[in-house]
């Protein structure tokens, strides 16, 4: 999977379970980080998967 940069740029992205295995792995140093913003909401994850509609452009098609 790749992700776009806020600059244009293309970059390989993490797949569900590696990023969910490093979030665990790292829990203890983000956690507080995210205790200093004082969410409103439990943080949850969003997973982009391609679809395969056969018009591929760009991103290694």
């Amino acid at each position: 999977m790749e992700q776009c940069s806020p600059h244009g740029e293309v970059r390989p992205g993490p797949d569900r379970g590696s990023f969910e295995t490093f979030f665990s792995q790292q829990e203890a140093a983000i956690r507080p980080m995210f205790e200093s913003v004082q969410p409103t909401e439990q943080p949850t994850s969003m997973y982009w998967e391609e679809m395969a509609t056969g018009d591929a452009y760009g991103w290694n098609a």
